[in-house]
């Protein structure tokens, strides 16, 4: 296990990113959201304007929850342009 105290070491979001990659695990997008991924799901929020892609590890029939004008669709990356502070919602299958 790996220890780290915030109060005495602030990791730069691109730090942690590298150094969670060189310990192989699967980093889902490159920008600066907040992406949650678990139980069939992917969420992801948007912390500037912008497009953003979230890389999956293996293709999946992906579907959108609360959203309009999207379709289910195969792939193992999804590509949405969003705005700041919004959130979307996929079911994985």
């Amino acid at each position: 296990y790996i220890t780290a105290t915030t109060e005495k070491y602030i990791f730069p979001t691109d730090e942690l990113r590298e150094t969670l990659v060189d310990f192989g695990i699967h980093c889902y997008n490159t920008q600066k959201c907040v992406t949650y991924v678990g139980c069939g799901f992917v969420a992801v929020h948007s912390v500037t304007d912008g497009e953003v892609t979230i890389k999956l590890p293996e293709k999946f029939t992906v579907r959108p929850l609360f959203c309009k004008g999207f379709t289910e669709y195969e792939t193992d990356t999804i590509t949405l342009t969003m705005p700041k502070h919004h959130t979307y919602i996929f079911e994985l299958t």
